[in-house]
């Protein structure tokens, strides 16, 4: 009887202490960092627990000469045990990429630290995690959402891959950009690296290509026109592809999808839809060309063709610079897409 009543208080002691280092816990969100003058500056974004399971969130920013430094001081802050396990997203400005190195050793080396989380480019974090703050959202959440629906053409890349990559001799990373504009947050544009630096950002049209090379699951929207009357041909369906041979790259994008937000074209004539069909496949060739000019012209290896190029001929680049490349597209429309009019031709054919 004793024993047990032992058990029973040693128990109840364990969740007394429990609870109360749970209430010393920071969950942090979001790890925002940038580098000037010699200093780390940090900020995290700490999900608040609140009553009402309303999203708030409170933030901490201080600096240090290590990111170490620069963390125990925002602990101290916050007065609370800062806990990266589910961290969400780790925010860099392009200033602190220039320190990718040390950051990606320190965040690999700490126990503290998950490994399933986003990384994204913000100059501007701390006005970011504050608009997110003042809506009532948690921008870690926020940012995880976006990230991971796959509507949203974005570059999203998590830190094992990235880690992975960056440590590679074959390959450069890229990481996408947010940032705010008329009180909304964004995240359609990346920045490309070369030589573990950042060289040049991509628009929106540029992403889309990456994304299609690198078979992304994603829906993609290409405007263009046919007798000054616009459409949009969405790709829904999109396998592509390099290869190496005959000292050429070879692109390879087979895409598949319907006709959306067009004017009043007859679909009925063939040739027509033929028209329409090489209009979408000169679109894509022309931005697939494009965007691999912009990857020669930075020196830029985000898909490993140095790792192509080595795997066929045993020897390594120095660049990709000097590379002769050539772009096959095929494009096809799903012929429920073509059963349906425009709006405006319905209703002419009833007049």
């Amino acid at each position: 009887m004793k024993k047990l009543l032992i058990i029973i208080f040693c128990l109840f002691i364990t969740g007394c202490n429990n609870y109360r280092e749970l209430n010393n816990i920071a969950v942090v969100s979001a790890l925002g960092i940038d580098y000037r003058d010699n200093k780390y500056e940090v900020s995290v974004l700490i999900k608040d627990n609140t009553k009402d399971g309303k999203d708030k969130s409170s933030i901490y920013s201080y600096d240090g000469k290590s990111l170490d430094e620069a963390l125990q001081k925002v602990g101290l802050l916050a007065s609370k045990t800062l806990y990266f396990i589910d961290l969400n997203v780790l925010v860099l400005t392009e200033n602190a990429t220039y320190k990718l190195q040390s950051i990606m050793d320190y965040l690999s080396r700490e126990n503290n630290v998950g490994i399933n989380f986003y990384i994204l480019c913000d100059n501007n974090f701390k006005e970011s995690f504050k608009l997110m703050q003042d809506k009532d959202n948690v921008y870690g959440d926020y940012v995880k959402g976006i990230l991971q629906d796959n509507y949203n053409n974005v570059v999203r890349i998590k830190y094992t891959p990235f880690l992975q990559k960056f440590l590679s001799p074959y390959y450069d990373v890229i990481l996408p950009v947010g940032y705010v504009s008329n009180n909304d947050y964004l995240i359609d544009k990346a920045i490309i690296f070369s030589d573990k630096k950042a060289v040049t950002t991509l628009d929106f049209d540029n992403i889309q290509i990456y994304n299609i090379l690198n078979n992304s699951n994603m829906t993609y929207l290409f405007n263009s026109s046919i007798d000054n009357k616009n459409f949009t041909f969405k790709a829904m369906k999109v396998k592509s592809k390099i290869n190496y041979q005959n000292n050429k790259f070879t692109i390879e994008i087979n895409a598949s999808g319907i006709l959306d937000e067009m004017e009043d074209i007859n679909l009925d004539d063939k040739e027509t839809v033929q028209k329409i069909t090489n209009i979408a496949k000169e679109k894509i060739t022309n931005e697939t060309k494009k965007f691999i000019n912009t990857l020669i012209t930075n020196n830029s290896d985000i898909f490993g063709l140095k790792k192509v190029y080595y795997n066929k001929n045993r020897t390594k680049p120095h660049n990709i610079k000097n590379i002769n490349y050539e772009v096959n597209v095929k494009v096809s429309l799903n012929r429920k897409g073509l059963i349906f009019y425009s709006l405006g031709g319905e209703y002419e054919k009833d007049k």
